[in-house]
């Protein structure tokens, strides 16, 4: 749209510099605030991917005191598939 008004392709429309630089910032903005958005929740694997991925053991203390559905989802990790 601000391209388009640059241009002269818009008709009729009453914008001043002000507003058309206005908008340009609020364009700036929002594509900043996209940006911050999209960094707020980056995956990181827990100690458990990172033991499968390397190999390694891992050890799980009172695996007994555990919600069942942690122990359901446990039950594909202790399968010879080793899945999640």
């Amino acid at each position: 749209m601000i391209r388009e008004y640059k241009e002269g392709r818009v008709c009729g429309v009453n914008v001043s510099k002000e507003d058309l630089y206005a908008f340009e910032q609020l364009k700036l903005n929002l594509g900043v605030l996209h940006q911050k958005w999209q960094s707020i929740f980056v995956w990181e694997d827990g100690p458990l991917v990172k033991a499968m991925k390397d190999g390694n053991l891992f050890l799980v203390d009172e695996i007994s005191l555990a919600d069942d559905s942690v122990l359901e989802r446990l039950n594909s990790v202790l399968e010879p598939e080793r899945t999640l």
